[in-house]
C-alpha cells in the first residue's frame, strides 16, 4: 500500500480502479482525471485521516466504504469510468454518489459463471455499459441495468486497422499467466501439436505469450526458435503483429475474439469447455464453448469445441490457403461475437457530452 500525500482536486472524471488506467491513458491522452484506487494499493493521506476522525464506522469494511464515499464527493466527478466490469461493487456508486455519470467497459472474455457474484439482480445500475457484441448486452443485463453500447473492444478500437503484406504463417495466442511456473497444459498439447502441423506442412509456426514465458516455451519446445516467440506487456500491445499473419490460433482468449472482429482469419480450440478435457489436461479454470453467451454449434468454419488432429489439421490448412476475399464471404460472426468502433467515438462523444454540461 502507497501513501499519496497530494491534495485533490476537482476533475470531471474519476477512474475507479488502478486496474484500469493502462488503456484509459490511452483513451484520454491529457491524464485529467483522478483515480480512486479500489483495491487499496494507494490510498490518499489527507481523506483517510478526514475519514478517520468522523467516527462513522464500527468495522475495516464501513471504514473503506466511507473513504470511498469521501473520496468520490472531494474528486466531485462528473463521469466515473471503469475497466473493471465484474465487480458489483462499481454497479452500486449510484446509490452513494447520484451526481456522477457511470461507465462500465467491458475488458475481456465472460465466462457462463461470471454473473454468480452479482446476488441481487435489481440491486446494480450503470448509466452505459459498453460490451464487446449484442451478445454480450444480453449476458450482462440478466443483472445489471444500464443503456447498452456494443461497442467492441475498447483496447483494440484505439488502433487502426492495417493492412500488411501477410505472412503465410500460424500466430499461436498463449494465455499462461504471467506469474506461471509452467505452461498450462491446454498449450503444451497444442503446440505440440501444431508444431507436427506446421513440419508437415512447411509452415512456421509462432506464438505470443505473455511476459516471463517465453523462455518457458523455448525451453519446452526445442522446435521454436528465438525469433519466432513475442511477448506482451504494458509496453508491447499485439494489435499490429495479429495483423501480420494469415492465421490466428487460440483457446478462448480476447485476443482470438478481437482478430476475429476486425476481420481476421484466426481458429479457435477451446479445450477445457468439456468434462472430459478438465479432467485429461487437469484444467482449473472455466472454459467456455467458443461464441459464448451465442449457443454455437460444436464445429464451425472458425472453430472447433474437440481437438481431432486429422479435422484440425484440414481446417487450418484451408483457412491459411484461404483467400481473403472467400473468407469475408463466410465469416459471418464478425459482429456477431466482436464489434469495432474505430478510435472509441462513441465512447469520446458520450465522455465529451457530459465532460461539457
Amino acid at each position: 500500500m502507497k501513501i499519496d500525500f497530494s491534495f485533490l482536486t476537482k476533475k470531471d472524471i474519476l477512474v475507479y480502479d488502478g486496474v484500469s488506467l493502462p488503456i484509459l491513458n490511452k483513451v484520454f491522452a491529457n491524464n485529467n482525471f483522478n483515480v480512486y484506487f479500489n483495491r487499496w494499493e494507494k490510498i490518499n493521506f489527507w481523506i483517510f485521516i478526514t475519514t478517520l476522525l468522523e467516527f462513522k464506522f464500527r468495522s475495516f469494511s464501513e471504514l473503506k466504504k466511507n473513504y470511498k464515499i469521501n473520496y468520490i464527493s472531494i474528486c466531485s466527478p462528473k463521469i466515473i469510468i471503469t475497466f473493471i466490469d465484474n465487480n458489483p461493487a462499481f454497479y452500486e456508486l449510484k446509490n452513494i454518489y447520484p451526481n456522477a455519470k457511470t461507465i462500465s467497459i467491458q475488458n475481456g472474455v465472460r465466462k457462463s459463471n461470471d454473473l454468480k457474484i452479482f446476488k441481487n439482480k435489481n440491486k446494480y445500475f450503470c448509466d452505459y455499459f459498453f460490451t464487446f457484441s449484442n451478445s454480450h448486452e444480453k449476458f450482462f443485463s440478466k443483472v445489471i441495468k444500464a443503456k447498452y453500447i456494443d461497442a467492441g473492444s475498447i483496447k483494440m478500437n484505439e488502433y487502426k486497422i492495417r493492412k500488411f503484406k501477410k505472412k503465410k504463417e500460424i500466430l499461436f495466442i498463449s494465455q499462461t499467466a504471467t506469474h506461471a511456473l509452467k505452461l498450462e497444459n491446454v498449450e503444451k498439447f497444442l503446440i505440440k501439436n501444431l508444431i507436427k502441423i506446421c513440419s508437415n506442412n512447411e509452415l512456421i509456426l509462432n506464438i505470443l505469450c505473455k511476459k516471463n514465458i517465453k523462455e518457458k516455451i523455448l525451453k519446452e519446445f526445442k522446435e521454436i526458435k528465438y525469433k519466432n516467440v513475442f511477448e506482451s506487456d504494458a509496453k508491447f500491445v499485439p494489435y499490429e503483429l495479429i495483423q501480420k499473419y494469415e492465421l490466428k490460433v487460440f483457446v478462448d482468449s480476447t485476443l482470438g475474439l478481437e482478430c476475429l472482429g476486425i476481420g481476421e482469419k484466426a481458429f479457435a480450440i477451446p479445450l477445457g469447455c468439456k468434462p472430459s478435457h478438465k479432467k485429461k489436461f487437469k484444467i482449473k479454470k472455466r472454459v467456455d464453448k467458443f461464441g459464448f453467451p451465442l449457443k454455437l454449434k460444436e464445429q464451425g468454419y472458425c472453430w472447433s469445441n474437440e481437438f481431432d488432429y486429422l479435422k484440425v489439421k484440414n481446417k487450418i490448412l484451408k483457412l491459411i490457403n484461404l483467400k481473403k476475399s472467400k473468407w469475408n464471404r463466410i465469416h459471418n460472426l464478425k459482429k456477431v461475437l466482436m464489434n469495432y468502433d474505430e478510435n472509441n467515438r462513441r465512447l469520446k462523444k458520450i465522455i465529451k457530452k457530459y465532460r461539457s454540461n
